[in-house]
């Protein structure tokens, strides 16, 4: 029997259908835009596994992006974004996999004003759910944050705070929660050339005792007297260019450090994305991604760290093609392995996609 995640794909995929079925001309008028794409996908690695034995699988999947962008009073603006994204395996039905993301901005500026500079105010909330038939990597992140940004003519400053939550499912130990700070700038150099930076910071607190080693024998125990605590710092640099393609350059590293013994952990990413118009009509774009990762001890890497594909070396064509105003073909290819620093097996993945895109 299908698993029960089946329904939920099929109600969603029927509200997607509903919404997309009305007119252009009202959505327009509502500022939303609405992407589907729905196709057949291979999978060398339906199960992730990590070393030579893979299992392949042929699989249903979905895409679904909608945006709506509304002025909701003088100087004020409310962007509203879902992103969903559903699996049906052939084989390996533990798979099933079904993905949805809200995020809410409000913004309100200027707050104050003075000949070319301003000050703004931002508002910003953003809920993830991942559930799988196998119940393995579930998850919930969510987040919520407020800021203030100024406005000096090309250069942008701005500063923030607010809450996150992780909560892991199979394991509510491996759950955290706790408070957050930003602070970014980007500098507009010129029409095609832009640089951005920011640095974050947050306290992870987990609802488990932390692992320390006995002093004499280096036995690894929990202290139970003692709560689990990781302190978060990331600091982020990016480059983007705009012109007969678009392009960006992002680097970032990111500091665990936890109370908890071997559990700390230190990883540098790079990504590199360009997008460009070919001839034909058709749109392509790549993104790829390295990161370098560091642990405490291999022997207690958290679950967590792997639920996200996001934290391995990745590389992620698409290449799309408009066949009427709103109907297009969609292909992707993604691949995946392990990043360096890992001592453990080999990961790799590669994913297929062929179906049909809906825009409006």
């Amino acid at each position: 029997m299908r698993p029960p995640i089946l329904p939920s794909i099929l109600s969603l995929s029927l509200l997607v259908l509903l919404s997309l079925a009305a007119p252009a001309e009202a959505q327009e008028e509502e500022g939303l835009r609405a992407d589907l794409k729905i196709g057949a996908e291979v999978d060398t690695n339906a199960t992730r596994d990590e070393g030579a034995q893979t299992s392949l699988d042929v699989l249903t999947r979905y895409f679904l992006k909608l945006e709506s962008a509304q002025a909701v009073g003088d100087g004020q603006g409310l962007d509203l974004k879902f992103r969903s994204g559903g699996k049906l395996y052939r084989r390996f039905e533990q798979e099933d996999a079904l993905l949805n993301q809200g995020d809410v901005r409000y913004f309100l500026q200027p707050l104050a004003a003075w000949e070319q500079r301003w000050i703004f105010v931002t508002t910003a909330a953003s809920l993830k759910d991942s559930t799988e038939e196998g119940r393995l990597r579930d998850y919930l992140r969510a987040s919520a944050g407020a800021g203030l940004g100024l406005s000096l003519g090309p250069l942008t400053l701005t500063a923030g705070a607010g809450a996150a939550l992780f909560v892991f499912k199979p394991d509510r130990r491996l759950s955290n929660s706790g408070p957050t700070s930003e602070l970014g700038a980007q500098l507009r150099l010129s029409e095609a050339w832009a640089l951005r930076a920011g640095v974050n910071l947050q306290e992870k607190r987990y609802p488990s005792s932390r692992f320390v080693a006995r002093e004499t024998t280096g036995e690894i125990v929990r202290d139970e007297l003692t709560l689990r605590l990781d302190k978060v710092q990331s600091v982020s640099a990016g480059l983007a260019w705009r012109g007969p393609v678009v392009a960006s350059l992002d680097l970032s590293w990111l500091d665990n450090a936890s109370n908890s013994y071997g559990q700390s952990v230190e990883r540098t990413g790079a990504a590199l994305t360009i997008t460009a118009p070919l001839p034909w009509s058709v749109l392509v774009s790549a993104t790829a991604s390295l990161q370098q990762t560091a642990y405490g001890d291999e022997i207690f890497i958290d679950e967590t760290l792997a639920v996200d594909e996001d934290n391995r070396n990745s590389l992620v064509v698409e290449v799309e093609r408009p066949i009427s105003e709103r109907v297009g073909v969609a292909l992707r290819y993604a691949l995946y392995g392990q990043e360096f620093g890992a001592a453990s097996a080999d990961y790799g993945r590669q994913l297929f996609f062929l179906g049909l895109g809906v825009e409006y």
